[in-house]
């Protein structure tokens, strides 16, 4: 009797089968190694502009908090050639989270980059009414953070954003819905203590991305804020023909998975849950507001 050579097709199959499996196992492995190395080439990235930071609070007297005039102190301190505040280029390494994957931009219009500074729960009117890091055309000074430095956040990551192109600024083209901000069903009037109504709205009253408006994350006194948790949509408050538009709910998000990344004022960075309790997140958001954050 010959001795029988070859596979069986059953062999073939389990065979194929268990390589199949291993490949799945490994492509795996491999995809959380590379999200993990992109988290932590932007906690980086975090911990780079809070050194800056402090530096420029060392050398002026301040932190830069002031949009345009921020990035340009940031930018020299981190080592670079001191230029005109609008010409600090956007691709520096430190400035993109490498996880983004924004591919929107134009030559003309690159878009926004990939960290924001805290603006607070407050709407963004005068700045003596602002309660977060960022500043619109004052100076943010030490003194100024009772809350405690490492206590308060000063950046977290916001999904980048660009002038959409005419053929993508049309009804039903939905990109992100963390990205781009969305006009809600009703406009919430913009005075103290209707924070909590405006962000209610924005996540029960959405209604369309469309037509697009640019939120510029690094203008002077934009920024995101605390008004909801991290990775919710981000919205106007109102339609389209009524909303004010120099004021929005703009969370924290990222391409972290149920995370973000936020740097505090003293320089650390941690990674925080999109879970965290909407208290602590808020006492986080504020530089003087005087709430207990505990452990988060």
């Amino acid at each position: 009797m010959r001795a029988r050579s070859g596979f069986t097709m059953v062999e073939l199959m389990v065979s194929l089968s268990i390589i199949g499996l291993l490949l799945a196992v490994v492509v795996a492995a491999v995809q959380r190694a590379r999200a993990t190395a992109r988290n932590m080439q932007c906690l980086n990235n975090l911990k780079q502009l809070g050194i800056a930071a402090q530096a420029c609070a060392s050398t002026n007297g301040h932190f830069p908090a002031n949009g345009y005039q921020a990035w340009a102190d940031l930018w020299h301190a981190l080592g670079n050639p001191q230029t005109k505040t609008f010409s600090v280029p956007l691709e520096h390494p430190s400035f993109l989270c490498p996880a983004d994957g924004f591919s929107g931009g134009t030559e003309d219009n690159p878009g926004s980059r990939s960290y924001a500074m805290n603006a607070g729960t407050n709407f963004r009117r005068d700045d003596s009414e602002r309660n977060g890091y960022a500043l619109e055309s004052k100076e943010r000074h030490p003194a100024d953070v009772s809350d405690g430095q490492s206590q308060t956040a000063m950046f977290s990551e916001r999904l980048r954003e660009g002038v959409r192109p005419p053929e993508e600024s049309q009804p039903g083209y939905d990109p992100d819905p963390r990205r781009y901000l969305w006009w809600t069903e009703h406009e919430i009037p913009r005075t103290p203590g209707n924070e909590a109504a405006v962000a209610r709205e924005c996540e029960t009253g959405r209604t369309s991305q469309w037509p697009s408006e640019y939120w510029g994350v690094d203008s002077p006194g934009h920024g995101y804020d605390h008004r909801l948790p991290p990775n919710r949509p981000a919205c106007w408050n109102g339609d389209y023909l009524h909303a004010y538009t120099s004021d929005a709910t703009v969370p924290a998000s990222s391409n972290h998975g149920s995370s973000v990344n936020v740097l505090f004022i003293d320089g650390h960075a941690s990674s925080i849950s999109d879970g965290i309790d909407l208290g602590v997140w808020q006492a986080i958001g504020t530089i003087n507001g005087g709430e207990s954050v505990g452990e988060f």
